[in-house]
């Protein structure tokens, strides 16, 4: 996981720094009622960021399609645009971490599935469709680590929106703020795609 960062660490120059990046992973859209098919591969390689915009105290969370060497310059405005998904961190995204929802995802039987991020899709047809971010697979303790430790930033990030003020710069009173941040954003990881497969298992995805 990269780091720039700000919570007590140094941000990153730019007008739109990221302030930390997931690599690896795979973008998928969630649409258990859609009849274009309830799991769509949007990005097959990609990195997810929280970003810093141009206003104060909001935070985007952002899946980037990741290129080969020189394929990027290749690219127009319109081209890169639809290689990007922003999201304004808020919690109205209901962003999860937990295993990812699709069943057959691990590598065997006795394994498990690999971490992702859910959150809802603002724009999507059905109030149940919803990102996934699939992390990769991995036995590696550091990396779940940093799953949660992005889990624990976009809390910050969506405290700071809240509350309309910079996370605060007094170890006391930043203590205080951490120890609400599970009980006010975190989100449990509820399948709507395994409840989709259980209430309908002869349909293919």
């Amino acid at each position: 996981m990269h780091h720039t960062a700000v919570f007590g660490m140094a941000a990153a120059s730019g007008p739109a720094p990221e302030l930390t990046t997931l690599d690896g992973g795979r973008l998928f859209l969630v649409r258990p009622d859609s009849p274009k098919g309830a799991r769509e591969c949007i990005f097959i390689d990609a990195t997810l960021s929280i970003r810093k915009t141009t206003h104060t105290n909001m935070f985007q969370l952002v899946a980037t399609r990741a290129f080969e060497d020189g394929e990027e310059q290749l690219l127009d405005d319109d081209a890169e645009s639809a290689d990007e998904r922003s999201f304004l961190l808020d919690s109205s995204l209901f962003l999860s971490l937990g295993p990812t929802l699709d069943p057959t995802a691990a590598s065997g039987p006795d394994d498990p599935r690999p971490l992702s991020f859910t959150w809802l899709d603002p724009d999507g047809d059905s109030p149940d469709d919803e990102f996934e971010f699939v992390l990769p697979a991995t036995s590696n303790p550091r990396q779940e680590q940093a799953a949660r430790d992005f889990e624990r930033l976009c809390w910050r990030c969506m405290w700071e929106r809240r509350e309309g003020r910079d996370w605060p710069a007094d170890d006391r009173d930043a203590r205080a703020a951490e120890l609400h941040l599970e009980d006010d954003f975190k989100v449990e990881c509820v399948s709507l795609f395994l409840l989709f497969i259980l209430l309908a298992p002869s349909c293919s995805y």
